[in-house]
């Protein structure tokens, strides 16, 4: 993930293979831990469901980037024992909705750096624009329907050249940015823990909140949002003390308004469609491939954030030449001091020879768990472990980091 103002010093780092049983064992208590932490979290749901608040247009975007390296040069001359390897990693994505169209693009890559061995690079890249049918996404009783057009690119170390494509197809189903319920959820949480309110806001007056924060940008300055927010909506609740709100009430209203870190959005929606290949990294034929993906967000507390996308391609011999691709993850932000993100990837490929010759399929495993701290205002640590497997891998690979950032002025 991306600190702006903060130099990342390395503490220490550790590099193994792990064997078959303590990928079990691993396996197993991490997905024990995930599936207590949902449950916790299913049954601390919310009055009003987050995912039930309409946004007239959803924007959010997202950046993480991550960076490793490790040198070690063996004291007694053994050049095999010699290491000097790191690895870069940046993606970037956007998502806009609106109740006549939205776009979406995204940008990944990743590479490999090493002195002794081979480097390697992957970057691929791709935009897609799309016309929503049901232009009323209030009264609507069915799911929104839309066409869209996209075009994907992509290289790899081991490619001769770019690959190009263009996307045509139909889909349905929309997302939908509920940052600003999950803010109103939180203030009044926040107030409630303060002493600030007799009870919780009702479900009606947390609405009128999430409404005035959606419209944030209306605004002239953020001290007349805050004005409207304590006077007419807070105060008309008839749930604030007599004392009213002090000024470490307010500081915490406008650092929750200010906190990019509860951004949350729920839906999701389905694509079917064709792929034209403009230009083959192989120089082989131009194929033509049906494509099917999905998308799906859900959050049930403004802590916590989850997704999952998939997506199948393949040309009319689809069992012999496809692509198959999944991704999840999953953050919790425990507290000001603590958050949690977890992610999974998947991406299977089989390929036909020029010479119509069958390749042997390839597929890759990735997971990633990263836990910040942030013990000061200025500090932030973080831990993170790598598990990754591929094709002729014997074992898995295990990479386990540990950081420190400092905001120094």
């Amino acid at each position: 993930m991306l600190h702006r103002g903060r130099d990342r010093l390395p503490l220490a780092r550790s590099v193994r293979t792990l064997t078959g049983k303590e990928v079990i064992d691993m396996g197993w208590k991490a997905g024990l831990s995930v599936g207590v932490l949902l449950a916790v979290l299913g049954l601390t749901a919310l009055a009003i469901p987050l995912c039930d608040y309409n946004s007239a247009r959803s924007e959010l975007s997202d950046l993480q980037i991550s960076f490793s390296y490790n040198y070690h040069n063996d004291p007694y001359g053994l050049e095999e024992f010699d290491v000097s390897a790191g690895r870069l990693k940046v993606g970037y994505s956007t998502l806009f909705d609106s109740p006549l169209f939205g776009y979406d693009y995204s940008v990944d890559g990743d590479t490999t750096i090493s002195v002794l061995e081979l480097s390697t690079y992957r970057i691929d890249a791709q935009g897609s624009l799309k016309w929503f049918l049901e232009q009323d996404r209030e009264t609507s009783a069915v799911r929104p329907t839309f066409v869209f057009a996209g075009l994907s690119t992509g290289a790899t170390s081991a490619s001769e050249q770019l690959s190009i494509s263009i996307l045509l197809g139909v889909g349905t189903g929309r997302f939908n940015d509920v940052t600003p319920l999950a803010k109103a959820v939180r203030i009044d949480e926040i107030l409630y823990a303060h002493g600030s309110l007799t009870e919780h806001l009702a479900d009606v007056d947390l609405l009128s909140l999430a409404r005035e924060i959606d419209n944030i940008e209306a605004y002239p300055s953020r001290a007349e949002l805050l004005t409207i927010i304590e006077r007419q909506i807070l105060f008309s609740s008839g749930v604030v003390v007599e004392e009213g709100l002090d000024a470490t009430d307010l500081a915490a209203i406008e650092a929750i308004l200010d906190d990019d870190r509860l951004a949350r959005y729920c839906g999701g929606d389905v694509r079917l469609g064709l792929e034209y290949e403009l230009v083959d990294p192989a120089h082989g034929p131009n194929d033509l491939l049906a494509t099917l993906s999905a998308k799906y967000a859900f959050t049930t507390t403004p802590s916590s954030q989850f997704l999952i996308s998939s997506a199948v391609s393949g040309a009319y011999n689809i069992r012999q030449a496809n692509r198959i691709e999944l991704s999840t993850s999953y953050n919790y932000l425990a507290s000001e001091t603590y958050s949690l993100a977890v992610s999974y990837d998947f991406l299977r490929e089989q390929f036909l020879s020029l010479d119509g010759v069958i390749g042997d399929p390839t597929a890759s495993h990735n997971i990633s768990l990263n836990l910040n701290v942030t013990p000061t205002a200025n500090t932030l640590v973080t831990a993170s472990v790598r598990l990754c497997h591929e094709k002729h891998f014997t074992e898995w690979c295990s990479d386990i980091n540990l950081s420190l950032g400092l905001d120094l002025f």
